[in-house]
């Protein structure tokens, strides 16, 4: 999934000529998608890997003689986008488990509320 996440990446051949980005190196993606995975393994938190992603992707540009800072924003956007995604998600199953792992009422919690049925009953007779 998240590989198909970077084939969604404007190119000069993609997008209208106001909106020309160019494309991250491989190196520079490979980094970036392995701190998104990082993150949906629970190895790293939000903020780092997005502190990461910053640090990658400007080192990235003041290494290239193409890349500019306007290529920053529409690329650091996009893994943001990804790191809610899995954040999402991780909501989301968090929540199923908490669900499951919720314990039946205990035998004695149920007698006890029986007796406090059964007493109201007797009140109310």
């Amino acid at each position: 999934m998240l590989q198909d996440a970077t084939e969604s990446t404007p190119t000069i051949s993609s997008v209208p000529s106001s909106d020309v980005t160019h494309e991250f190196n491989q190196s520079s993606v490979t980094k970036c998608l392995k701190l998104v995975n990082d993150f949906k393994k629970g190895i790293i938190e939000k903020g780092d890997a997005l502190l990461e992603i910053q640090s990658i992707l400007q080192a990235a540009i003041s290494e290239s003689n193409i890349l500019t800072q306007v290529d920053f924003k529409p690329s650091f956007t996009h893994y943001l986008q990804l790191l809610d995604h899995v954040a999402n998600e991780n909501e989301v199953k968090d929540g199923r488990e908490r669900v499951n792992r919720e314990e039946p009422p205990r035998r004695e919690e149920q007698d006890q509320e029986g007796d406090s049925l059964a007493k109201e009953k007797d009140l109310q007779a």
